[in-house]
């Protein structure tokens, strides 16, 4: 199955901009997971793995930025690993093509 969307640079500039705070950040990744789950129950898709990066001025020094990263796996619980794994050799596969378009 080919997917419908694509990379979008501008959009990604616009969504890499950190959070002011940790409090906004968890408020909306909690909020982008719920809905993920809803979705989830919606498309009646039974396993699922969600992995996401974000940042967040630092409460320090606002010119510090703090990175984390955070994952949820709804469905049965035996087939986390097995996401992970396809996933990782699906992102390793497409990071050696990406490569191979720029050597040289």
């Amino acid at each position: 199955m080919k997917p419908t969307w694509k990379n979008d640079p501008k959009k990604y500039e616009l969504m890499s901009k950190p959070f002011e705070n940790e409090d906004e950040a968890k408020k909306a990744l909690t909020a982008f997971m719920n809905d993920v789950s809803k979705l989830r129950t919606k498309h009646k898709i039974a396993d699922i793995l969600v992995v996401a990066k974000d940042s967040f001025k630092s409460p320090d020094d606002p010119e510090k930025i703090m990175e984390f990263m955070v994952h949820t796996q709804h469905g049965h619980a035996i087939n986390g690993i097995v996401l992970s794994t396809y996933l990782n050799e699906k992102m390793k596969a497409q990071h050696n093509e990406l490569i191979e378009k720029f050597k040289v």
